[in-house]
């Protein structure tokens, strides 16, 4: 690709790439033929800022996974947060066993959550890139 269309690539997509791989991402688009320039442009990007605002609203339920395809980790957590407490209490049947579990299951859940939003923005990074790369 020329360099013209490297640098467009890059000025394009520059903040939706970690920095530790926009280096290697110029050099596979310099070797990359002309022909794909168009197909790399119009790539369909996850926007990092759309990802971590899903992670803080909605991220407990795992629409955040779904956007960024990880579809067996968002029913994973869907249904840990939507079904463990039904199934604790179907199963347990005493409401002291039942409380601990809720306690224990929300520290959790918070936790998953939390950590997520911080790792979110990378994930959807790494997502773009390999998006981009796979074209080339």
């Amino acid at each position: 690709m020329t360099d013209d269309k490297v640098q467009d690539v890059l000025l394009n997509f520059g903040s939706m790439i970690a920095d530790s791989k926009k280096l290697q991402l110029k050099n596979a688009l310099k070797n990359a033929d002309d022909s794909r320039y168009d197909e790399v442009i119009y790539t369909k990007v996850k926007n990092p800022t759309t990802v971590t605002l899903l992670s803080i609203f909605v991220g407990a339920l795992g629409v955040d996974r779904f956007y960024l395809g990880d579809v067996a980790l968002g029913i994973v957590k869907l249904l840990f947060v939507l079904f463990a407490p039904i199934v604790v209490l179907f199963f347990t049947g005493s409401p002291t066993l039942y409380m601990i579990f809720l306690l224990v299951w929300g520290f959790a859940i918070n936790i998953w959550w939390f950590v997520y939003i911080f790792l979110c923005r990378s994930k959807a990074k790494e997502y773009n890139f390999r998006s981009i790369m796979l074209l080339l």
